[in-house]
């Protein structure tokens, strides 16, 4: 890095500029780590939401996890209800959400309360979901 800035070529990206970067923009903070998801996830009665493309999801899916895709979410904020509503689920029911490395999945809280789904949240980790529904944690 110090050859570069001192050969005056651009550095991108690469330098902290000392602030925090907040996903949440001082709203709640939806994000879980990999144990405190699974937690909840075992503590039975949890909907899994995942937000991947259905390319992706061909791949495999948690078991009785639903697929609504983060971009039609962020077009259409109401397939949220449509979907859910079309599988019996009630706003107040818990909704963990994931999708491959957490971005997208952070993305989303917003358009559920807007919904009226709060009790929710979502994996702030990447995670790796093989065809046979079995997962592992990254980091």
């Amino acid at each position: 890095m110090p050859a570069y800035k001192a050969a005056g070529l651009p550095v991108f990206g690469t330098e902290s500029s000392g602030s925090d970067f907040d996903i949440t923009d001082g709203g709640p903070n939806y994000g879980l780590t990999p144990a405190d998801w699974q937690a909840k996830l075992d503590s039975g009665g949890a909907i899994v939401v995942d937000v991947r493309t259905p390319g992706e999801t061909a791949g495999g899916m948690l078991p009785g996890a639903i697929n609504i895709n983060s971009a039609d979410i962020g077009a259409n904020p109401s397939i949220i209800t449509e979907v859910l509503e079309a599988e019996g689920i009630e706003k107040n029911q818990l909704i963990l959400i994931h999708c491959a490395a957490g971005a997208r999945a952070a993305g989303v809280p917003q358009h559920f309360v807007a919904q009226g789904y709060e009790n929710i949240f979502y994996l702030a980790n990447p995670i790796f979901i093989n065809a046979d529904g079995s997962y592992a944690f990254f980091r």
